[in-house]
């Protein structure tokens, strides 16, 4: 067994969830080349008897890909083609002129991993598989098919879908949209300079509020995404 795949290293990741929890084993169930690396399915037993997880690895080796291995291009690339790759399976929706080269990963979560492409499309990877929808790429896919631009554009979707287990979503592919900061500040910023300013701000986030809630309305068939009055 690897370093990367041992108990205490496992243990130390950011993404591991159940750090209440003591791993009484680790073991690789799946890894599946996509060069220049490979993505590897890890199954964690733990002490106390109960259920296990299965986590998402990228790797390169014996060590995680860092920014420029060319690995979180090759997975978006992967994602682009579509179709089945070993246990997984892509889904591609559309991302204008294709996938752009240059990779960045951002520091910032915790349980998950995010890379940006060419300042152009990011690459989300959902770390620990849970079978089942995942809210991220359900809304994103319901609002796209809404008609709804005002998120960022959903691209498309790794789903790793064993056969023997509900299918869980592995990664997301979607537009980059840079921030600029948050409303809360932008409201302050207004309101210093002129509260008329701020009044208008305020006007643009309840008309986008509205659109929003109109996008998620507009059809009431789609068992998900009910719709009802709202009451008083």
């Amino acid at each position: 067994m690897t370093r990367l795949l041992t108990p205490a290293c496992i243990a130390a990741q950011r993404w591991f969830r159940s750090k209440h929890r003591a791993i009484a084993s680790v073991r690789e169930v799946e890894r599946v080349p996509i060069h220049p690396g490979a993505l590897s399915v890890v199954e964690v037993a733990y002490a106390d008897g109960g259920s296990s997880d299965r986590y998402l690895l990228p790797v390169m080796g014996q060590r995680e890909p860092v920014d420029g291995d060319g690995l979180w291009t090759a997975l978006a690339k992967a994602i682009e083609r579509g179709g089945r790759i070993g246990p997984f399976e892509a889904r591609f929706r559309h991302a204008p002129d294709g996938i752009p080269p240059g990779e960045r990963q951002l520091g910032v979560e915790q349980s998950n991993t995010s890379v940006v492409l060419g300042e152009r499309l990011i690459l989300k990877l959902y770390r620990l598989l849970e079978p089942g929808d995942n809210p991220d790429l359900e809304i994103g896919a319901f609002l796209a098919d809404a008609g709804f631009t005002d998120t960022p554009a959903l691209a498309g979707s790794l789903a790793y879908a064993p056969g023997d287990r509900a299918p869980a979503a592995a990664a997301m592919l979607q537009a980059f949209v840079p921030s600029r900061g948050d409303t809360w500040a932008a409201m302050l910023d207004a309101l210093a300079r002129d509260p008329q300013s701020g009044v208008a701000l305020a006007a643009q986030v309840g008309h986008l509020t509205a659109r929003l809630h109109a996008a998620l309305a507009s059809r009431p068939d789609v068992p998900g995404f009910p719709s009802r009055a709202a009451s008083v």
